[in-house]
């Protein structure tokens, strides 16, 4: 997955993607992986996102730099991929 991230064609998008797979989807004890509910809302959180700032979709480069925001959780009590509770876009300052 580091090769993925730091690949120079790399989208906020796709770094968002892969910590979503890596955090909430490849977790061995299956009580602690999130529910397709809570994929599907992150999932659509992003496409969203995609839809109201393009260059989250663009390949990385000085203006947009790697990991500038983070996509959180749809169900208020958990956590998201990024450790964060909530349904919200943060920017990273």
């Amino acid at each position: 997955m580091s090769n993925l991230r730091n690949h120079e064609r790399c989208t906020g998008f796709i770094c968002d993607l892969l910590d979503l797979v890596r955090k909430k989807m490849l977790v061995i004890e299956a009580s602690r992986r999130s529910s397709a509910k809570d994929i599907s809302a992150i999932l659509a959180n992003m496409a969203e996102r995609i839809r109201c700032e393009p260059e989250y979709s663009q390949p990385r480069n000085d203006t947009f730099p790697k990991s500038s925001h983070r996509i959180i959780a749809h169900n208020p009590g958990d956590t998201d991929v990024m450790g964060i509770k909530g349904l919200q876009m943060v920017r990273a300052l």
